[in-house]
């Protein structure tokens, strides 16, 4: 950790079903700067011990990895809860590519999918969710809001759901009108 960081700025955590099979309670800490400027970091810890299980490093500079952290639920369908973490490019004056949002295995640590957003400054990645079983494949699947984007007028916003097997888009749904924000919170 180092000052200004912003190690805590986002914090997410879940319990596992354990009816439905799923182990390694987990609690995720993000810190979007990672040292002033930084790519940002997210560490996973142990719920109990709060011990460092894995760390996620962003990409480059001001991608503000770790805007938003959450448990997703098992996205593979392997029993264990994976995570998911979305970044926020568009809060820096210097940014040069869209956001994007990751899910990692909460087993391994492993990529499991990248969903890239295409704008610059469409805040894509800055919300994400788990979100059930949208497709009804067996898994659980993944929405990224995109709230700057303008699909139907200015910052109208759009979610886009995402299959939690294939990593392949299931729908996306746009906000209604300009200014609305859709996928923010």
């Amino acid at each position: 950790k180092t000052a200004g960081d912003r190690f805590g700025s986002s914090v997410s955590g879940d319990l596992p079903d354990v009816l439905k099979g799923e182990t390694e309670p987990t609690v995720i800490i993000g810190a979007t700067q990672g040292g002033n400027g930084g790519s940002g970091y997210v560490e996973s810890r142990d719920r109990v011990t709060l011990l460092v299980q894995r760390v996620f490093m962003g990409d480059q500079d001001y991608d503000a990895l770790g805007f938003q952290v959450r448990v997703l639920g098992d996205v593979n369908g392997d029993g264990v809860l994976d995570l998911g973490i979305g970044t926020d490019p568009r809060n820096a004056d210097v940014a040069t590519a869209p956001g994007y949002a990751l899910v990692y295995c909460g087993s391994t640590g492993a990529l499991l999918h990248r969903f890239e957003g295409g704008e610059i400054g469409s805040g894509y990645g800055m919300e994400l969710a788990g979100v059930g079983d949208v497709d009804a494949d067996g898994y659980h699947d993944v929405a990224v809001g995109e709230p700057f984007s303008d699909a139907t007028g200015t910052d109208s916003g759009s979610v886009h759901v995402f299959s939690g097997q294939s990593g392949e888009l299931i729908a996306t749904v746009h906000g209604p009108s300009t200014g609305t924000l859709f996928g923010l919170h």
